[in-house]
C-alpha cells in the first residue's frame, strides 16, 4: 500500500507520544466527506473513523453522509437515514428514475439515459425536463400524503424552465410541452390545474441545484439562454444568435404564463430554469448542505465538533474539492473550528489551502488534475491513523 501523503499543514509532524490535555482529553470528531476515489461518503467516513479510532478509541466520532446534487445526495441521504434508494425506469427515454422514502420526506432525482449527438450538434434543444416530473409523479403515486418532497435536480441539462416536468405533472398547452426548448416557440397558453391537482397531497416543496447554480436567474444577460450561448461557443459548437433570442423569448412568455407577479429571482435559472418551474409551484430552491443542515442539522452537528475532517476525490486550486467540501469548510469557519481534508491527490500548496479556509489537506498518493483515483478503504484507514495522531496525539 502506498504511504499516504500529507500536504504540509500546521502541526504536521507530531512527537510519538504526547502527554498534557490534548492527549487525555476525549475530542469529539466529525467526518463530513464526499465520494473519495470511488468509495462513497459513508464509507469514506466509515473508514477515515476506524482509522482514528485506532489511534484514540475514547474520542466521540460522528460520521455524516454528505453529497452535492447530482452528484452523490441520494446515496447520501439514503445512508443517513437507513433507507433503501428505490428504482424505476422512465417510459420516455429510459432515464432512471431514483427515489428515498422516510416517513416525513422522500427525495427524488433521475439518472438520465446517455446520448450519443452529433459532435457538432447542441443536444439541450430537445432535452426535456419530463424525467425529474416523472418522478415526482411517481412519488405521489406512491405515497398518499408526503410531508416533505425533495427533488435533486442536478444532471439536468434540459433549457426548457421546466416544461417538461410540468407535462410530466399533467400541465397541459398550445405547444407541446416536453420537447425541449424548441417545442415550446409560439406558446400562449398552459394550463397547470392537473399539476396543482397531483401536488395536492404535498405539505412542502423543496428543489435542491448545484451550488453554482443557486443564483442563476431565468432571464436577460445572465439568464439560462444567454449563459447557454457562452457555453457553446467555449464548446466550440455551432451556435445561432436567432435561437438563442427565440428561446429567451419561449422562457419570458413561459415565466410570464407561469408567476406573471412574481420579479425573476436567485435559483430560477438553475438546471435551465427548472428551478423556475418548481419554484411557480411553491418551492425553495436550495442546495444540497443547505437543506442537509435543515434537515439533520449538520451545521449543529459540526459546530459541536473539536475536529472536522472532510475529504473529497481530488482537491486542486480550480474545484477546491467541489461544492461538499465547500459547504463543510465555510460551516467549519463560521463555527470557529479546526477543519483537515483527505483527497486521493492534492495539487495546492499549504499556503493556498489555508487560503481556502482549510487547515490541512493530505493526499493518498500523487496525483494530476484530471486524473481519477481509486482509493482503497484500508489506504483510508491509514489516513484516519495519521489525521489523529497529527491532530490529537
Amino acid at each position: 500500500m502506498t504511504d499516504p501523503t500529507p500536504v504540509p499543514g500546521p502541526d504536521d509532524v507530531a512527537p510519538a507520544t504526547v502527554s498534557g490535555p490534548r492527549a487525555a482529553r476525549t475530542l469529539r470528531v466529525a467526518f463530513v466527506t464526499d465520494r473519495i476515489g470511488g468509495l462513497s461518503s459513508a464509507d469514506a467516513g466509515a473508514a477515515l473513523a476506524t482509522g482514528w479510532n485506532a489511534r484514540r478509541p475514547s474520542d466521540d466520532l460522528a460520521v455524516v453522509p454528505i453529497g452535492a446534487a447530482g452528484a452523490g445526495l441520494l446515496e447520501a441521504y439514503a445512508d443517513l437515514v437507513g433507507a433503501p434508494i428505490s428504482v424505476a425506469t422512465s417510459p420516455r427515454d429510459s432515464s432512471l428514475l431514483l427515489q428515498v422514502a422516510t416517513a416525513q420526506t422522500v427525495l427524488v432525482g433521475v439518472e438520465v439515459s446517455p446520448s450519443r449527438p452529433a459532435a457538432d450538434a447542441d443536444p439541450s434543444r430537445e432535452a426535456s425536463s419530463a424525467p425529474w416530473g416523472e418522478a415526482i409523479a411517481r412519488a405521489v403515486a406512491e405515497a398518499r400524503d408526503i410531508r416533505t418532497l425533495v427533488v435533486d435536480l442536478g444532471g439536468c441539462r434540459a433549457r426548457d424552465g421546466g416544461a417538461g416536468l410540468l407535462a410530466a405533472l399533467g400541465a397541459s398547452a398550445d405547444v407541446p410541452l416536453d420537447r425541449g426548448i424548441a417545442g415550446l416557440a409560439g406558446l400562449s397558453t398552459i394550463d397547470i390545474t392537473g399539476v396543482r391537482r397531483a401536488l395536492a397531497g404535498v405539505e412542502r416543496l423543496v428543489a435542491v441545484v448545484p451550488a453554482d447554480q443557486a443564483d442563476r436567474v431565468l432571464l436577460g444577460m445572465r439568464g439560462v439562454a444567454s449563459l447557454h450561448g457562452v457555453t457553446l461557443r467555449e464548446d466550440g459548437l455551432a451556435w445561432d444568435p436567432a435561437d438563442l433570442l427565440a428561446a429567451e423569448g419561449s422562457l419570458e412568455r413561459l415565466a410570464h404564463l407561469l408567476a406573471p407577479e412574481s420579479p425573476d429571482a436567485p435559483g430560477f435559472g438553475a438546471c435551465g430554469g427548472t428551478g423556475f418551474a418548481l419554484a411557480a409551484l411553491g418551492a425553495t430552491v436550495t442546495t444540497a448542505s443547505a437543506w442537509l443542515d435543515e434537515a439533520i442539522g449538520l451545521s449543529a452537528t459540526i459546530g459541536e465538533a473539536d475536529v472536522v475532517v472532510t475529504g473529497a476525490g481530488a482537491y486542486d486550486f480550480a474545484h477546491r474539492g467541489g461544492e461538499t467540501v465547500a459547504a463543510v469548510v465555510a460551516m467549519a469557519g463560521a463555527a470557529m473550528r479546526p477543519v483537515v481534508a483527505v483527497a486521493g491527490f492534492v495539487t495546492i500548496s499549504a499556503r493556498e489551502m489555508r487560503s481556502h479556509g482549510l487547515d490541512a489537506a493530505y493526499a493518498v498518493r500523487p496525483g494530476v488534475p484530471g486524473e481519477t483515483v481509486v482509493v482503497e478503504r484500508a489506504e483510508l484507514e491509514e489516513m484516519g491513523r495519521r489525521v489523529a495522531r497529527t491532530w490529537a496525539g
